[in-house]
C-alpha cells in the first residue's frame, strides 16, 4: 500500500494550484480549532492538540472521499499537502 501511495505521489502533480490551499487551510485549521477548544471550551492542552489534529485530518480525508464520489477522483497529493499543513500547524501553534 505504501508503495502504491508513493507511486501515485510521484506520478501526479505535487505542486498544483490548489495544493497551497490544502497546506494553508490545514495549518490554520489546526491552530484555530486548538485555540477554540483550549481557550473557549476549556479542554486541557493535550486534548486540544489531539482533537484539532484529528479533526483537521478527518475533514481533509472526508473532502477527498466526497471528491471521489462526485468527480471520480481521489487525490493522494491533496492528502499529502493536508498532512504537511497539519505538521506546520502543529509546529506553529501547538508546540
Amino acid at each position: 500500500m505504501a508503495n502504491l501511495i508513493l507511486i501515485l505521489l510521484l506520478t501526479t502533480n505535487l505542486f498544483g494550484k490548489d495544493k497551497v490551499l490544502h497546506f494553508a487551510y490545514s495549518a490554520g485549521m489546526v491552530g484555530i480549532t486548538n485555540h477554540i477548544l483550549t481557550e473557549e471550551v476549556g479542554l486541557d492542552l493535550d486534548e486540544g492538540k489531539t482533537i484539532s489534529i484529528s479533526l483537521t485530518g478527518t475533514i481533509g480525508l472526508t473532502k477527498e472521499i466526497i471528491d471521489s464520489e462526485r468527480k471520480g477522483q481521489f487525490s493522494f497529493t491533496d492528502l499529502f499537502w493536508d498532512i504537511l499543513g497539519i505538521g506546520l500547524g502543529y509546529l506553529l501553534f501547538l508546540r
